[in-house]
């Protein structure tokens, strides 16, 4: 099988390496799109992007771009010329799921993502194989392994986050702009894909409660930890009948769950299914190797046929019915009706769905407010 990799970065070359060292000559990187790079010699490189969508004799194309331009482009114009694509790219995918799966039908070839979602974890190979059994109800985890690097480091040596995060940025754990990681979008994009997967469901990214993790201090951390709490940064999803409510915010987890459990770079998943009941994966969730390895596992399912379980999407309405114990720290004025109780800064909340929460105590926040969620 000829392969043909768009993106040259740490998980383009990451693919390139697995595939040279460990392809037994089964398969072989023939041309590769990237910008240039003057402190890297890139293989097979070609200039354009045409000399690999008019090339009859690549069978599959690996996209490893960041962000949704050029990358929606080239991926349609890839599966329109009949080749299958491998896509790591979740901010593309979240967006346009539906035309790729589309694109790909049409013209018979596969489009394949399992990197997009937890890096080397086979999280969304496992969802789709349970969901053939089962109705899935919700899914939640650990889906980003910067935030939770941060969380981790943080709650280990009782550091404040930004002296945290300069660390992660040098390190190369952290972008130079970390708002992706930090603000919550690269998790809503995961849990946006996770839903799609999951309960073929059609779900809106501003219907979604997101919380940055940006507030949380050295002091938070241990006033939850005296409590019994950890905290993590966690993206959740549930759905019923076709309705669905989702968040991407700071849990407080029990000292001894898994997720409370889960360090640095690592991620942890989980689903709940009627037959199954809670069904949880763990792994490395970002890197160079890890997410590699991802993408040449979908490449090994084209060779033996195994197309990755997909349906089309339903419309689902977005409906908030549960009740969430949020505690919230701030200087801001909040009304009485509001609080169920209060100790020094942090205020307790009356009991409230993520509606009455975005409606009613969000619009009263400052950015340096924090917001947690605790388990009832």
């Amino acid at each position: 099988m000829n392969i043909a990799i768009l993106g040259y970065g740490v998980v383009g070359s990451g693919v390139d390496h697995i595939i040279t060292t460990r392809g037994q000559n089964k398969h072989h990187v023939t041309k590769v799109w990237s910008r240039p790079n003057p402190k890297k010699q890139i293989p097979h490189l070609v200039s354009t992007i045409k000399e690999i969508i008019n090339d009859e004799s690549i069978d599959c194309v690996v996209e490893t771009l960041n962000g949704i331009e050029p990358a929606h482009e080239h991926i349609l114009a890839c599966l329109n010329a009949g080749k299958h694509v491998i896509s790591a790219n979740k901010a593309v995918i979240a967006k346009y799921y539906e035309e790729f799966q589309a694109a790909a039908k049409k013209n018979d070839v596969q489009f394949k993502f399992e990197a997009s979602v937890g890096g080397g974890i086979p999280w969304l190979k496992e969802l789709g194989r349970a969901k053939r059994i089962d109705t899935i109800t919700s899914c939640s985890g650990i889906l980003n392994g910067t935030s939770n690097y941060i969380l981790s480091t943080m709650t280990k040596e009782q550091a404040d986050f930004e002296a945290v995060l300069k660390d992660a940025q040098a390190l190369g754990f952290a972008e130079a702009n970390p708002s992706a990681d930090i603000d919550g979008f690269d998790v809503l994009n995961k849990i946006m894909i996770t839903a799609n997967v999951g309960f073929n469901g059609r779900v809106q990214a501003e219907d979604f409660l997101v919380c940055s993790m940006r507030p949380v201090t050295a002091s938070d951390i241990q006033y939850f930890k005296n409590k019994g709490y950890t905290l993590k940064y966690l993206g959740q999803v549930e759905a019923e009948n076709q309705q669905y409510e989702g968040s991407v915010m700071i849990n407080a987890c029990l000292e001894d769950s898994l997720e409370a459990n889960t360090n640095q770079n690592y991620n942890c998943a989980t689903l709940q299914g009627d037959t199954i009941g809670t069904l949880t994966f763990y792994g490395q969730g970002a890197g160079q190797f890890p997410t590699a390895h991802a993408i040449v596992q979908d490449l090994l399912d084209l060779e033996s046929d195994r197309p990755q379980v997909n349906q089309e999407l339903q419309d689902f309405t977005f409906h908030a019915k549960t009740k969430n114990n949020f505690w919230i720290r701030t200087n801001q004025q909040i009304p009485e009706k509001f609080i169920a109780g209060q100790d020094n800064q942090y205020s307790q909340l009356m009991p409230m769905n993520l509606i009455e929460f975005k409606e009613n105590l969000l619009p009263l926040l400052k950015k340096e407010d924090l917001v947690v969620r605790m388990p009832l």
